[in-house]
């Protein structure tokens, strides 16, 4: 039996996706400086939706898991999870081995260049988007296990401080993006699964009234770093301490928004959002190949001044024809396979 969608985690896997878009459309730009006179503001912009973006997706990866992984009784379903796991393996493999040919195939209109060794090592260690999906599939393997749910608190602050260190090592070492987001996102995904357990087990009075103060305490912190962020320049602020509160203030991020867009019917069933959250995955796999082309020809061909339309331009051109694809692969099948290739192999988890 086909489990029913949660409206509100589709809308804001949707208000997130477009966050994550808007991340690359800009780091196309400022890492070119195509906009000179405003090439300071948008790395600022950018830089803060990355602070956010991919831990509040790993959160909404974590609540979408445990739903589907695990019973009433906090026990995980590993067929079902040996099925998602080979489900998003076939992906990875497929979409990562496609986008690390393409890299070096048209390096000339790339800015992250790849080699013939490049092309190995990133199927075993991706440097790419496709990060994403390697990171998932561990996570599923490692998070399936009773141990780490059994003392969840505990595990979720051990996490925490393997996040700050790997920021911190990155700094000095620069590590391998697969590698520094496996550490970093963990506690965003243990974040996810303890949310759900949460709205599972608290009585309705006593999870009201936890919900509105994690809210206000949540949203006091975003304003005060908020401020602080764009004054950062003014600040004596040492390194290890801006990733502690960027860290801290990514949760804080993601508890607001799960908790709004759960909570209020107007913004957790916002049509625009549900729909790109069910389509979420196809435009995470297929919007930088658009994000790149239209980046290529505004450098190449145009001369614009103001980069407000144009970013809103490629971010609506991106979404709908992303969203298109994904329409149609539900009712073409090759196109399915190419983004569900598990029904490929059905038989086998029948």
């Amino acid at each position: 039996m086909k489990k029913e969608r949660i409206i509100w985690l589709d809308a804001l896997k949707g208000f997130t996706i477009i966050f994550v878009v808007l991340g690359h459309i800009l780091l196309g730009y400022t890492e070119n400086n195509v906009f000179k006179n405003y090439n300071i503001q948008l790395q600022k912009l950018q830089d803060w939706i990355y602070i956010w973006h991919m831990p509040l997706f790993f959160v909404l990866s974590g609540i979408a898991f445990y739903i589907s992984c695990f019973n009433q009784n906090g026990i995980s379903n590993q067929a079902k999870v040996k099925k998602s796991c080979f489900n998003l393996l076939l992906l990875y493999l497929f979409w990562d081995i496609t986008i690390v040919l393409l890299k070096f195939v048209f390096s000339e209109f790339v800015d992250n260049q790849i080699s013939k060794k490049g092309i190995v090592l990133n199927i075993f260690l991706p440097d790419t988007l496709m990060w994403y999906l390697w990171v998932l599939i561990i996570f599923y393997v490692l998070f399936s296990k009773i141990p780490w749910l059994k003392n969840e608190w505990k595990t979720e602050i051990i996490l925490i401080i393997l996040a700050i260190a790997i920021k911190i090592i990155d700094k000095e070492y620069n590590v391998r993006l697969c590698v520094k987001n496996l550490f970093y996102c963990a506690p965003f995904f243990m974040l996810g699964i303890i949310l759900k357990r949460c709205m599972l087990d608290i009585n309705r009075s006593k999870k009201k009234y936890l919900e509105r103060n994690i809210c206000l305490a949540a949203s006091t912190e975003i304003i005060l770093f908020t401020l602080i962020y764009f004054t950062m320049n003014y600040l004596n602020i040492s390194l290890n301490l801006q990733i502690i509160i960027e860290l801290i203030t990514a949760i804080c991020i993601c508890l607001v928004c799960v908790l709004i867009f759960k909570n209020n019917k107007s913004i957790g069933g916002f049509y625009l959002f549900s729909e790109l959250g069910k389509a979420s995955l196809v435009i995470y796999l297929l919007h930088t190949y658009i994000i790149t082309a239209f980046k290529r020809l505004t450098i190449s061909m145009f001369t614009v001044n103001n980069p407000v339309y144009v970013i809103l331009i490629i971010l609506v051109f991106t979404l709908s024809i992303t969203y298109v694809i994904y329409r149609k692969s539900e009712k073409n099948k090759i196109l399915n396979y190419l983004f569900k290739p598990i029904k490929i192999f059905k038989r086998l988890f029948e």
